[in-house]
């Protein structure tokens, strides 16, 4: 529970909401918890369509990639629909993505 604590304590305090807001309402089998916005009715259609397009950006597929496109599907989101909108790698900081 230590580490637990310290990832959540070293959080910006809207990322901390979000990810209890996952841990309380996700069953993250392999502990993977996704920012709750994706599974909304309204807002999930425009994560995956920004999804879509990030993917589109780059044509490199290697090492890092995800976190590329996650980065760029978190701006278009924010710049085009005012969301805020937060990466697997944000969520679930105890975890390594390539």
């Amino acid at each position: 529970m230590p580490m637990a604590r310290s990832f959540l304590e070293e959080m910006d305090f809207k990322l901390r909401k979000r990810v209890m807001l996952a841990v309380q309402s996700q069953n993250a089998e392999g502990g993977i918890f996704q920012d709750p916005i994706e599974l909304d009715e309204q807002f999930g259609k425009l994560v995956q369509e920004a999804a879509e397009k990030a993917e589109k950006t780059f044509f490199y597929n290697g090492m890092g990639a995800c976190r590329l496109s996650w980065h760029e599907q978190a701006r278009i989101l924010k710049d085009e629909h005012g969301i805020d909108w937060y990466s697997p790698a944000e969520m679930n900081p105890w975890v390594n993505f390539d």
